[in-house]
């Protein structure tokens, strides 16, 4: 569809023309005709017309290392007009309409946390919540894109490995209970209210059960 073996960084081109360099997260809309493609190792978010296969960079503000991007789904908001792109250390708010990205500022307490953001998903519901993995501590937080603030909802939120090894074992449980080792990517079920969860290290896929008050 776009890119190929070679990697670097070309927009205008359809097909092979096209260059990317470690793509890590795509997102669309339901219904829409373009992809976004989180371009990790070229900082930048790139789309992707479905119907002709194009390539641009919509958005030229730098997103370091762009992991996963989601839109916003939340009730109050109108599809394909507000993304959030996790990227080195932080999250950024990418306004489509007026195409500004800026990063959130982390809130004391999250920043206490030293959260380094891979993975994100985000609710179909009133409260504008996002859930996000963090790669330091392999743990799973709410996160609060209007205040910046994080709180834990499955894994023991400090540092998790050393020298490419888990130091915890594996561990089913509710919330702090719970271990995990390289979170690398997650889905949310709104109508089960189940988060899916790909646990490269201990090579499962895991269920994790969301709180009421996220919805």
């Amino acid at each position: 569809m776009a890119g190929s073996e070679h990697k670097g960084y070309a927009d205008g081109g359809v097909g092979s023309v096209a260059r990317f360099n470690w793509v890590l997260g795509l997102a669309c809309v339901e219904g829409g005709d373009r992809l976004y493609a989180a371009d990790c190792a070229n900082s930048r978010v790139r789309m992707i017309d479905i119907k002709t296969g194009r390539v641009s960079t919509p958005c030229e503000t730098r997103m370091e290392e762009a992991r996963k991007i989601v839109f916003d789904r939340s009730v109050n908001c109108k599809p394909e007009s507000v993304a959030y792109i996790t990227v080195d250390r932080g999250v950024m708010r990418w306004e489509v309409d007026t195409n500004t990205a800026t990063g959130i500022k982390w809130s004391d307490r999250a920043l206490n946390m030293q959260i380094d953001p891979s993975a994100i998903a985000n609710l179909s519901s009133a409260s504008g919540l996002l859930i996000i993995s963090c790669m330091n501590t392999d743990s799973i937080y709410e996160f609060d894109p209007n205040t910046g603030d994080a709180q834990l909802l499955a894994g023991c939120g400090k540092k998790s490995s050393a020298f490419g090894r888990s130091l915890h074992t594996f561990a089913d449980g509710s919330g702090i209970e719970a271990r995990f080792y390289r979170v690398f990517d997650f889905v949310v079920n709104d109508c089960e209210r189940h988060a899916y969860v790909i646990d490269n290290g201990f090579n499962r896929v895991r269920r994790m059960t969301l709180p009421d008050r996220l919805f």
